[in-house]
């Protein structure tokens, strides 16, 4: 996919992010890759955007401080571009910036798999 239309369809999913059926199947997405790499995650709130990415946020620092290969397969499991993974960390090693990134990759995925669902 060309990168300005991947830009195009990253974008009209987090538009979708404000609706509330959207954000918790991107949560759910979220959480079941955390799961499969072995890391707990526990939603606070999911009514809205501030909280998910701190609790998201939250998550990826605690995680990358006590098991680095659970950090390292949860964004592979997330398809976190390597390049803009090693990016975020350097720049913001508070995560807030992958905490954005790991959103925008969820809610591609569920994006892809509302949109064309049989």
């Amino acid at each position: 996919m060309k990168a300005d239309k991947k830009q195009e369809v990253v974008r009209q999913a987090m538009e979708k992010m404000n609706d509330m059926v959207f954000r918790q199947l991107t949560c759910e997405q979220i959480e079941s890759d955390a799961q499969r790499a072995g890391v707990e995650l526990r939603w606070r709130d999911t009514d809205d955007l501030d909280s998910i990415s701190s609790c998201l946020r939250d998550a990826l620092y605690g995680t990358q401080q006590s098991n680095n290969q659970a950090f390292q397969q949860w964004m592979y499991l997330l398809d976190v571009p390597e390049r803009e993974f090693v990016q975020s960390v350097t720049e913001d090693p508070s995560m807030h910036l992958l905490a954005i990134i790991v959103l925008q990759r969820a809610a591609f995925k569920v994006f892809f798999r509302t949109h064309w669902k049989g």
